[in-house]
């Protein structure tokens, strides 16, 4: 029995700081884009609080909102496309490759938006005239 818990206590020895090396990067590298996320949303507010006529509290509420939505909505993501996929590799993989699309859309339509030339109809559609 003694000789079974040594040969257990050994496999863990080694297998824990190889545990350590791929875990831990990807700890820190999630702690690192959490990081860099607070930190764009609070520069986004000095500009976007002005340009939508937000309170503090309101803007804080509106980004906690968004927050917990997606805290809420990202496990069934997931779940479905690991069911449509059959794996999470591949899950992870279509959710990369949609998020990757998504933004390529966004950066694509506020080019066109964004321009001078359409920033007139662009406000003349928002405010109803």
């Amino acid at each position: 029995m003694d000789d079974v818990q040594s040969q257990d206590d050994s496999i863990a020895r080694s297998a824990m700081p190889k545990v350590y090396w791929r875990v831990l990067p990807l700890i820190c590298l999630a702690y690192l884009c959490a990081y860099m996320d607070r930190v764009n949303v609070s520069f986004a507010s000095v500009q976007m609080n002005v340009d939508l006529e937000f309170s503090a509290t309101i803007y804080g509420l509106a980004i906690n909102t968004v927050g917990n939505i997606g805290a809420f909505v990202m496990p069934y993501g997931w779940g479905i496309a690991r069911d449509a996929t059959g794996t999470f590799q591949a899950a992870t993989v279509a959710l990369a490759v949609t998020s990757v699309l998504l933004t390529a859309l966004i950066f694509g339509l506020r080019s066109r938006v964004g321009s001078a030339a359409n920033r007139p109809a662009l406000e003349a559609a928002i405010s109803g005239r």
